[in-house]
């Protein structure tokens, strides 16, 4: 079992994890100002090319580095949906209509 790759997986799940997600989150936030929808598909299509590109870049890895990366990317979706959590505007309907929120 190679550690070097293990460790340089995981490094690197964990940076293109939050980059998707810091990138997704200013996508809804703008999208959900500006009205534009267009935008949240033009956002998943460059957000989805730079991930593959990504993963494909790790592949020299071998198959160990890109499960380490690819646990990397839901440790840092794990992370962030923990440090951004619902946001003030969506906490209060959820209580008002009797939902728990997570």
């Amino acid at each position: 079992m190679d550690f070097v790759a293990l460790a340089l997986g995981f490094g690197a799940g964990l940076v293109a994890g939050f980059l998707y997600l810091v990138a997704l989150w200013f996508t809804v936030k703008r999208a959900t100002r500006t009205g534009n929808r267009s935008l949240l598909l033009v956002s998943f299509l460059a957000r989805a090319a730079v991930l593959l590109l990504a993963f494909y870049g790790l592949r020299g890895l071998g198959v160990q580095g890109l499960v380490a990366a690819l646990l990397g990317f839901v440790a840092a979706r794990w992370v962030m949906t923990r440090l951004l959590g619902p946001g003030p505007e969506t906490a209060p309907e959820a209580q008002a209509e009797g939902e728990v929120s997570p």
